[in-house]
């Protein structure tokens, strides 16, 4: 009876012993800073999700308003002396007669195409206009220059625009505006005629001065409506198609002036003219389109 009692004791130690073989072993609870234990809490972190950021739209290319070519005028001449060497000149003397009438008159031949060009621009809105009467500003003040360095009372004062001390002056005006109203090429045509009639105005008044700030100023002005004259004449092709043919140059010195990079003819260097500076600009422009 004993060695059946010791018998069942160690069957019982062994499957207790096995059982503990299949308890996986406890884990030590972690303890708070006071000393008390704590529940180990297990968490399951998810694998983070990235998502890529959308790439930034690309600018939009600038459209073009116009389709057609828009001249901006640039005065790419080089003078022989900026304007302000040319006001530094002292006053070489006192005038004639004649220098001092071209004066006058070159003052209001300037506002004349700065005048003619904003109505244009009123009309028919294209920038050409605006930029080159923008400059014409410029060509103003030049001779404003001359007149208060040689004591001349300014014709311009404070005329509005289409007004004019200078009758024949009034009467180009007032022929070019009524002109320029009828379409887009009469416009055009009418300014590139301003151009060239500048042109021969500022020749002629060249040779009848030997005084060096004068000379200089006239040849400045003449480069700069040179540069008007090819982008007018550019514009006229772009816009309407249309050949220019020069209204008052010769056809010689016309092509000089379109095939050069900046006008530049050279003061006291005439381009010759159809009816010469003066008496074409009193003529206001014969070619009907």
């Amino acid at each position: 009876m004993k060695r059946y009692k010791l018998f069942y004791l160690l069957a019982i130690l062994v499957m207790v012993g096995l059982a503990a073989c299949d308890t996986p072993p406890e884990t030590a609870a972690p303890t708070a800073p006071n000393g008390e234990e704590t529940t180990a809490v297990t968490t399951q972190t998810e694998p983070a999700i990235i998502v890529a950021e959308p790439a930034a739209p690309q600018p939009v290319a600038a459209i073009e308003s116009e389709t057609a070519v828009i001249e901006t005028e640039q005065e790419t001449a080089a003078p022989t002396l900026n304007q302000r060497q040319v006001g530094s000149l002292a006053a070489d003397g006192e005038l004639s007669a004649a220098e001092a009438a071209d004066l006058l008159f070159m003052r209001e031949e300037e506002k004349l195409a700065h005048d003619v060009y904003v109505a244009f621009y009123e009309t028919w809105r294209l920038p050409a206009f605006e930029n080159i009467a923008r400059s014409e500003l410029s060509h103003m003040d030049s001779m404003l220059r001359l007149l208060e360095k040689y004591g001349l009372s300014d014709p311009v004062q404070d005329n509005s625009a289409g007004v004019f001390v200078n009758a024949d002056l009034q009467t180009m005006y007032n022929d070019l505006a009524a002109q320029g109203e009828r379409s887009l090429l009469a416009a055009l045509q009418a300014a590139a005629a301003i151009e060239e009639i500048d042109i021969l105005d500022l020749q002629d008044a060249a040779v009848q001065t030997d005084k060096a700030d004068i000379q200089l100023t006239y040849q400045n002005l003449i480069a700069g409506s040179e540069n008007h004259l090819r982008a007018f004449v550019r514009l006229i092709e772009r816009q309407t198609g249309e050949t220019y043919a020069p209204q008052y140059l010769t056809a010689d010195a016309y092509a000089a002036i379109i095939t050069a990079d900046s006008g530049r003819n050279g003061v006291g260097q005439s381009a010759g003219g159809q009816g010469g500076g003066r008496q074409g600009l009193r003529l206001g422009g014969q070619t009907q389109p």
